[in-house]
């Protein structure tokens, strides 16, 4: 292409992303950055996404504080739910909590999902319940909650015996 823009880098990204080449999403966002090329949330969010499903912490880290730092792109709900996934599934829970209470909005169902999709994995019926308890204010309706909830119970009386 003659004129490259942020649409163009996105699809490659996103192309990237979806076939778990997380490594090949963090190149070509220096690439982007390195040709003057202005990123845009999509941008973000691919690289964030890329990230926390190929494990990236680092890289991850590093895309979010450039988005904050961006005066014209600040972070949003997608993206610091990005990093609240990331940072739980390596275990940090109490930093992805830190995180959540830092959101410049008030955190949505969406939020409190993703960090109740990760106790399960984690063992942490606590922060379930603290999380499903935000959930069930937002949005009593989502059936997901319970299911999830109630499987990590179980998995909780498995643990016990």
């Amino acid at each position: 292409m003659q004129k490259s823009d942020a649409i163009m880098w996105n699809v490659m990204a996103a192309t990237y992303a979806q076939n778990g080449q997380g490594i090949e999403v963090v190149n070509l966002f220096q690439e982007m950055l390195n040709k003057e090329v202005k990123p845009d949330k999509a941008t973000y969010s691919t690289c964030l996404t890329a990230c926390s499903h190929t494990g990236m912490v680092n890289e991850a880290l590093s895309c979010f504080l450039y988005i904050d730092e961006d005066i014209e792109t600040k972070p949003v709900e997608d993206q610091y739910n990005c990093m609240v996934d990331l940072i739980a599934r390596i275990g940090r829970l109490d930093v992805a909590c830190e995180l959540v209470d830092l959101m410049p909005r008030k955190p949505t169902a969406i939020t409190w999902l993703t960090l109740l999709s990760i106790c399960r994995a984690q063992a942490c019926v606590k922060l379930a319940q603290y999380s499903a308890k935000h959930i069930m204010e937002l949005a009593p309706e989502e059936p997901g909650t319970y299911v999830m909830l109630a499987n990590i119970y179980c998995q909780d009386d498995d643990l016990d015996e």
